[in-house]
């Protein structure tokens, strides 16, 4: 370990596969070697090595870090990364992207199934693509810098990096507003932000219409177009129940609010977003939730009203995203002398990966190891506890059931408290907060309002201009209307597959079936097994032989390959398929029509995968990943709209009526006819009786 300590160790894909492989030698090793790992989700973003010392105290959580501070000082650390991290796409993308290898080829290919006795073999195979991953890092790293930014730790944080050090002034503030004005609770870790997550919401994907055939448009860049529009970055102001907001509607401010709504019930394509049965739905009739102005002055296009409002809070917004957006978007322009491929991914991934940055998660899992013998410290709870079963755990073993040193405790453990349980397992979990200058989740969730409501905006206009639409995927939309004119500019809309037709068979949200006249770039024909899953590609046996004798004519049944063995027919070959089909969260070989198919008949499609990151801590790194099986299947029908049975595949929104707005009236006034809706709301809204 001396000899690489302070060095930084990359692996493409390390968090997802090789990286889980490293616990249980450490784990093995522990009382000599420390550790550590940043959870992504199921993967591991770093991990973090380093030699122990034994002698240092460790009696809680402060205890740990100082004894780990001194040990990393003094022996060195080293830093294992991800690289898919910072470029988010296969290492063969990123091989031909940057040109890495002769004539655009990829990544060097190997029978995975070649036994392991061909040492030679593997091991020119291993040394080639660890040198490519060094040179696409490197090289990534020099367009990067050449951007005026540093390499981070993943895209994101790259991103931002660039952001700060190049494109926001020293002197240019902007106002986190973490708490509310009147906020005095010692213990609260941002009741602004609290709020403002309320309103925060993901991409609308919505079926319409289950069979459809039209074109299919994509929004030029959606997110990075939001980010040039005005953001909340100033001071705020906080109103209560039903004062009146009127005057912070003129541009000048961001404005979320929390109110109750009502929606026409013959609406066919509502604009406000729901959370509702764990999916994000766009629902008709009376309900109750926090959104960002941008999408509630939509009320108005659809007859909608605001019935009554319980706080809102407006923030005075500048812009601040405008050069940064202009200059990583001029890259993309393929017409320009300076295009460079490479360059070009990475000013897409810069760009769609910052706003999120700003929206990350406070609240996290932090994987605490403990050394044999070694007491557990306060707030750290079993892999795959959840943190309220140990919470009654930790108060009835205490004796703190319902009493309110248990809240006071709660604050303790999150800063880091002293105190100890004894108990035989190393691995535990503690639930740590977050707060970092970046961290303002009012701008992320203003960015995907303004998204959501761009995209609502076209699909309304088709609308209105007679067409259908079929289906719609964050920032982009299948319809029958087909009068669009294409536009490259940002925000605009661009007809995908170079202008054709496609038709569209959807199953549910993220898994549907596309045909066109014309191959699909990419996609082979490929022969299925019985189970569904995808075998050789038949473009090979399309060709009738392509290797060439010594008279220059093809010899039959013989084909031509590159340096790595690949068959150059293949490599060729653009795409040979006239049929795309997308279905989320299967692996890629069971992505068949076939297997559509099964799980629209309800049967369960197995699969197995490796053991993730979570199934190892509960098993204490005792073992490296085993396979596991998995099952999934389309046992529920589509529930985000209402199937209308009518024979037309078509849907309609689903209806919430919310009782609790019912119940505040009848508490507060007594009936409903004695509560009366502010008139400014209706003047606002621009509604009228009758409407």
């Amino acid at each position: 370990m001396q000899k690489y300590k302070d060095f930084d160790l990359y692996a493409h894909n390390m968090g997802a596969f090789d990286g889980l492989f490293l616990p249980a030698w450490l784990q093995k090793n522990n009382s000599w070697v420390s550790y550590t790992l940043m959870p992504v989700q199921s993967k591991i973003q770093m991990m973090e090595i380093w030699r122990f010392n034994p002698s240092r105290p460790r009696t809680n959580i402060r205890a740990r870090r100082v004894a780990d501070t001194k040990d990393r000082k003094l022996f060195g650390t080293i830093r294992i990364l991800d690289t898919i991290r910072v470029m988010p796409m296969a290492l063969d993308k990123i091989i031909k992207m940057f040109k890495l290898r002769p004539k655009g080829e990829g990544k060097k290919e190997i029978d995975l199934f070649l036994p392991e006795s061909e040492i030679d073999l593997w091991n020119e195979y291993n040394k080639v693509d660890t040198v490519e991953l060094w040179r696409a890092r490197e090289r990534y790293g020099e367009l990067i810098h050449s951007m005026g930014g540093e390499v981070g730790i993943t895209a994101p944080s790259t991103a931002v990096k660039l952001l700060r050090r190049k494109y926001i002034p020293d002197k240019f503030r902007i106002y986190r507003n973490i708490h509310f004005p009147d906020c005095h609770d010692e213990s609260c870790l941002g009741c602004a932000h609290e709020f403002f997550r309320t309103g925060y919401y993901g991409g609308r994907t919505e079926i319409y219409q289950f069979v459809g055939y039209g074109w299919y448009y994509d929004v030029n860049s959606s997110y990075p177009y939001s980010m040039k529009q005005k953001m909340p970055i100033g001071e705020m102001e906080v109103l209560g129940e039903n004062e009146s907001f009127a005057k912070y509607v003129n541009g000048d401010h961001v404005g979320f609010v929390r109110c109750t709504v009502e929606i026409p019930d013959d609406v066919y394509l509502p604009p406000l977003p729901v959370p509702h049965g764990g999916k994000l739905k766009f629902p008709v009739g009376r309900f109750s939730g926090t959104w960002d102005w941008a999408e509630l002055r939509a009320l108005k296009r659809v007859g909608g009203r605001i019935l009554h409002v319980e706080k809102s809070v407006w923030i005075r917004a500048g812009k601040f995203f405008d050069h940064f957006v202009d200059d990583l978007y001029s890259m993309r322009q393929k017409n320009s002398p300076e295009y460079d491929e490479g360059r070009s991914e990475m000013a897409k991934i810069m760009m769609n990966s910052t706003f999120g940055k700003f929206g990350m998660e406070q609240d996290r899992d932090e994987i605490v190891i403990l050394k044999p013998g070694e007491n557990e410290p306060y707030g750290v709870r079993f892999p795959g506890e959840s943190q309220k079963h140990w919470q009654q755990r930790r108060d009835k073993e205490m004796g703190l059931e319902g009493t309110s040193e248990s809240k006071q405790l709660r604050t303790l453990e999150i800063k880091g408290g002293s105190g100890s349980y004894e108990h035989d397992s190393l691995i535990r979990i503690r639930d740590s907060h977050i707060d970092a200058a970046y961290i303002i989740p009012q701008i992320s969730a203003h960015i995907t309002a303004l998204s959501r409501n761009l995209l609502w905006c076209y699909s309304m206009d088709i609308l209105d201009k007679g067409g259908k639409i079929f289906y719609s995927d964050t920032d982009s939309v299948l319809t029958d209307y087909g009068d669009i004119p294409d536009s490259k500019d940002l925000g605009g809309l661009k007809k995908e597959f170079n202008g054709e037709a496609v038709e569209i068979t959807a199953y549910a949200p993220k898994m549907y079936v596309l045909r066109k006249e014309t191959p699909f770039a990419g996609a082979h024909v490929q022969a299925e097994s019985a189970d569904g899953r995808q075998g050789q590609k038949l473009c090979l046996d399309n060709c009738p032989g392509c290797k060439k004798d010594e008279n220059g004519k093809p010899i039959k049944g013989e084909h031509d390959v590159n340096a790595n063995g690949e068959k150059n027919c293949l490599k060729a070959c653009p795409g040979c398929s006239t049929i795309k089909v997308m279905m989320k969260g299967v692996p890629r070989d069971l992505r068949t029509f076939k297997t559509l198919e099964r799980m629209r008949a309800k049967e369960e499609v197995s699969f197995q995968l490796h053991e993730k990151l979570g199934a190892l801590m509960k098993n204490q790194f005792r073992a490296t990943p085993r396979m596991a099986n998995f099952k999934k299947s389309m046992k529920s029908q589509y529930d985000k709209r209402f199937r209308i049975e009518d024979g037309s595949n078509n849907t309609k929104p689903i209806a919430l009526h919310d009782v609790s707005f019912l119940s505040m009236i009848f508490r507060e006034k007594g009936s409903r006819e004695d509560y009366k809706i502010p008139t400014w709301l209706d003047d606002l809204i621009g509604y009228k009786d009758g409407n």
